[in-house]
């Protein structure tokens, strides 16, 4: 089945297109496809029907440089740029064997009726298609990661063998801090429908955000983005007994200033209401939570230095000086049974802590 992104115009939208053979036709998702033609005039209506798409005019439906059918309302059974929403977007494109087979060999485009150049495609495929579930990588210690990827070839294995460029950056006007090491790019053997990359980490304590970029030879990219906790150790040596305002402005602060609803079951500036809630708070910030919505706080900003402060000083009030952070291994994280965990979780603390 094909299963690939199309990218029309210059910002890059996406949309998902299937061949299903049953039922003789390719589905394509066009609820982002297409550009909008206006916002609403009120945009507090959100029960209201949404703008139209721009029109583009009668479509052509091509695979490689072979014209199959007309998109249009007569064969997919909708005005395509007005009564999409209606149709949830989906377009139902009817098309018979041998087109079938020409699509599941070439590259899908659309085209205004009329044209058959590829340059004036509204939508195209892109044929290499890389993706990840290892979106957004937390990284504590040196130890390098392997991320995995998933590549396809108009849905399929790879036909012939391809390399990738591989690169790196940060988002939007943020300095890269340049803690990522990893080769200048990747080949990938015919047949493949996936590869690995060994993202390594420079040896020192260099922190912040950075991504990983992965090209194809078009203009599609992948960012696998990486952020690398800093190692504190706030000021303390081993054995220091640690004051509360080091505590508090070490890793409580930033949560009381920025988040007062957390202050509202917890005082976080008050250090009797946190000494009194330690065992729970200490039990938010455990591994057995982290794969969890329940971990606190949610957003994964605590760094291990911080849960580390934290536990010390709600455990004796010592600062012990902890060994390097690695419980990343050189490859991936353990797969942890999230299902279990939560029911270890809902028995130890009953129903009333759910929430």
């Amino acid at each position: 089945n094909v299963a690939e992104y199309f990218a029309p115009f210059a910002t890059y939208p996406t949309g998902y297109a299937e061949l299903n053979t049953s039922q003789n036709c390719l589905s394509i998702d066009t609820v982002n496809l297409f550009m909008k033609s206006a916002f609403r005039s009120d945009r507090t209506a959100f029960t209201e029907p949404v703008a139209p798409n721009t029109d583009l005019g009668p479509l052509t439906l091509y695979a490689g440089g072979n014209a199959l059918t007309a998109v249009d309302a007569t064969t997919i059974g909708y005005d395509l740029y007005s009564d999409y929403y209606l149709y949830g977007g989906i377009m139902d494109i009817p098309v018979n064997s041998d087109q079938q087979t020409l699509l599941s060999q070439n590259p899908i485009a659309l085209l205004p009726q009329g044209k058959s150049s590829l340059s004036d495609a509204v939508a195209q495929e892109s044929p290499i298609r890389v993706s990840s579930d290892d979106v957004t990588v937390y990284l504590e210690g040196t130890a390098p990661r392997i991320v995995d990827f998933t590549i396809t070839y108009l849905g399929g294995p790879l036909q012939e063998a391809v390399t990738l460029p591989l690169g790196s950056g940060s988002a939007g006007t943020l300095d890269s801090p340049g803690f990522l090491g990893f080769p200048a790019s990747v080949t990938v053997a015919a047949g493949a429908s996936s590869f690995s990359v060994s993202v390594a980490q420079d040896a020192n304590n260099s922190a912040g955000f950075e991504y990983l970029s992965v090209a194809n030879a078009e203009t599609y990219q992948l960012f696998v983005y990486f952020r690398k906790y800093p190692v504190q150790n706030f000021g303390l040596a081993d054995g220091d007994t640690i004051p509360w305002m080091t505590a508090y402005n070490g890793a409580l602060r930033y949560y009381y200033v920025t988040f007062p609803a957390m202050s509202m079951r917890i005082p976080l500036n008050d250090e009797g209401s946190i000494k009194a809630m330690g065992p729970q708070i200490m039990a938010r910030l455990s591994d057995t939570y982290r794969p969890t919505t329940l971990y606190m706080p949610i957003v994964r900003s605590m760094t291990p230095s911080q849960v580390h402060l934290m536990n010390c000083f709600l455990t004796d009030g010592i600062w012990k000086e902890p060994a390097m952070f690695e419980p990343l291994t050189s490859t991936k994280p353990p797969v942890i049974d999230v299902k279990a965990a939560l029911n270890n979780i809902w028995t130890a603390e009953g129903p009333a802590d759910a929430g």
